[in-house]
């Protein structure tokens, strides 16, 4: 089954994502075909010599990517770019188009998404990432956006081999730990949290950026993560509740990795 994962803007350009990467490797591993996008990165080599370039600076500068009309009009504005990239997906016709969504990120999303529902209606939508959790926008933007049939919850290695089961079997999302999800009626199921989080981080594969324009990052590295979660529990963080553990790698699976 052929998988489109993308990372929209606004994102860092420093280095490629590593998230996609890594769901890249391990779905690519599982038997089925992915390709990664990292459009971010392209509307960033866009503008990179203009002024809009410039916002994709860090910190304070970014804060207007959460303005839902900003980004709305910087997306169409953008529109020769994004027109190339719905052209790329087309081409694919990928069964699932999986979005990894940051808080400034979301509404670039949520636009492309609804291009791609149009141009490709049997294609599957699941939105997964910091926004989409639980205890940030996760149910918000499944209620309020027709087009994205499925929010996923938190970790999803340890759920998304099961909806993408599902989803070649029945052609579309049902019940998955892990998961919201939109049915027929247009009804939100809650399938509930996958109990447990991803004990062996070991156990992931490297993550794999051969998708990626490497040469249009700003800086000659690649990111690499060795744990997950947080050995504190401060009441106030809402970090806590998405990270069901502290857990990290092994350093010699590190340094195998590097």
């Amino acid at each position: 089954m052929k998988i489109a994962l993308i990372q929209s803007p606004v994102w860092i350009a420093e280095t490629p994502p590593y998230n996609l990467g890594l769901l890249k490797s391990f779905i690519s591993s599982h038997k089925h075909e992915c390709v990664c996008f990292d459009f971010n990165i392209e509307l960033f080599d866009y503008y990179r010599n203009t002024d809009e370039g410039e916002n994709w600076t860090q910190g304070e500068k970014r804060d207007f990517w959460h303005d839902e009309k900003y980004a709305l009009a910087f997306f169409k504005k953008s529109s020769p770019v994004i027109d190339k990239w719905l052209k790329k997906i087309v081409e694919i016709k990928p069964l699932v188009v999986g979005f990894t969504v940051q808080l400034t990120s979301l509404y670039f999303s949520v636009y492309l998404a609804e291009m791609i529902k149009k141009v490709l209606p049997e294609t599957v939508i699941i939105f997964g990432g910091p926004a989409a959790y639980r205890n940030c926008k996760g149910y918000e933007i499944i209620s309020r956006f027709s087009w994205i049939d499925a929010i996923c919850w938190g970790e999803s290695e340890n759920c998304l081999l099961e909806m993408l089961d599902i989803i070649k079997k029945k052609g579309e999302v049902d019940y998955c730990k892990g998961f919201a999800i939109r049915k027929n009626n247009g009804e939100i199921l809650d399938c509930q949290d996958v109990p447990t989080a991803v004990e062996d981080l070991d156990a992931l594969p490297f993550a794999d950026f051969s998708d990626l324009p490497l040469e249009k990052y700003t800086e000659i590295k690649l990111p690499i993560s060795t744990s997950r979660g947080c050995v504190y529990k401060c009441i106030f963080c809402n970090e806590r509740l998405h990270w069901k553990k502290y857990r990290f790698r092994s350093a010699q699976n590190v340094y195998a990795e590097i």
